[in-house]
């Protein structure tokens, strides 16, 4: 299991928290009263204010359906924060049914109003034809709308498509630019990504002390890929001595966290004691943990395992 590079355009999980910039919700039941009253007359901040105090619990009795209620008032008005709420609300089907196509017709006219976060969620829907007509092109224009005003994940979500070719032609130095701003605004998958370009050479030298770098830094974050990629540079000794205790810890963790890769990687080590006590049924856990999630080395693995009897029941079927 080799470190690779991922194609990242995830709908992102920011919702009413991150694009409703108010004031926080109010505390007490006598703030919660003035709000209604100006909520009521029409009052947009205070429709988002109660929308979100309604989804969050905050100073009123928890109700999703009256914080969708209250988000939508808002975006009747025009208010792109309002508009990108009711699209989150609907793709979570939180407060009101799911529904792609509604999600994708409130994030456009979050979209066309300025919305940052909106123009992603539209690139990622036209990426994926969640709720529209798969369009690359389309993807690629409303990511670079959302990078050009600074957002990370839309800055991720351009590279993404300068890296595989989506809706633009292939071009590794644009992806590793717009990758390169994503990380240093933090985003762990475009760190992982700026460590991939540095360990493959993509559109710069090969440096795996760079790549490491990068690599930590989204490893801090709990990303799996990030600590997957760690424990392969340990395991192999690539820019650093090899340490298999540390690589052998490094997978556990990418494992914690999902890695499929991981699974077979430390199933490996556990199978030869390699960096960890000689463990056959941890081994085929871990093996199996892998092979669930398609991993072929592990599948291979156990296949073979069964033929022979090694560690499991024999079985000729």
């Amino acid at each position: 299991m080799v470190l690779r590079f991922l194609v990242l355009l995830t709908i992102s999980a920011a919702c009413f928290a991150q694009a409703n910039k108010t004031s926080p919700p109010p505390q007490s039941s006598d703030d919660i009263t003035a709000l209604v009253a100006e909520a009521k007359q029409g009052n947009v901040n205070a429709q988002l204010k109660l929308a979100d105090a309604y989804l969050r619990g905050k100073g009123i009795d928890e109700n999703d359906s009256e914080g969708f209620r209250w988000f939508l008032a808002a975006a009747e008005e025009g208010s792109p924060d309002g508009q990108y709420n009711v699209g989150s609300l609907y793709a979570m089907g939180k407060g009101v049914n799911r529904d792609d196509t509604e999600a994708a017709k409130w994030f456009l006219k979050s979209a066309e109003n300025g919305n940052a976060l909106a123009q992603y969620n539209m690139g990622v829907r036209f990426a994926y034809g969640r709720g529209v007509s798969k369009d690359y092109k389309q993807a690629t224009s409303w990511f670079r709308k959302s990078a050009d005003q600074g957002l990370a994940l839309g800055e991720d979500g351009l590279a993404a498509g300068y890296a595989n070719g989506f809706g633009v032609p292939k071009d590794e130095a644009e992806a590793l630019k717009w990758y390169t701003k994503a990380a240093e605004q933090g985003l762990a998958d475009a760190q992982t990504q700026v460590g991939l370009c540095f360990y493959k050479g993509h559109a710069t030298t090969i440096n795996l002390v760079e790549a490491r770098l990068w690599f930590e830094k989204a490893a801090l974050q709990k990303n799996a890929e990030a600590e997957f990629n760690l424990g392969f540079i340990y395991e192999h000794g690539q820019g650093v001595p090899v340490d298999l205790p540390k690589a052998a810890a490094y997978y556990d963790l990418a494992v914690q966290h999902g890695s499929a890769g991981a699974m077979s990687n430390l199933g490996s080590l556990y199978q030869s004691g390699k960096g960890v006590p000689e463990d056959q049924q941890k081994a085929l856990q871990l093996y199996e943990m892998a092979a669930e999630k398609g991993v072929f080395e592990a599948q291979r693995y156990l296949a073979g395992a069964y033929l022979t009897g090694k560690g499991v029941e024999k079985t000729n079927r």
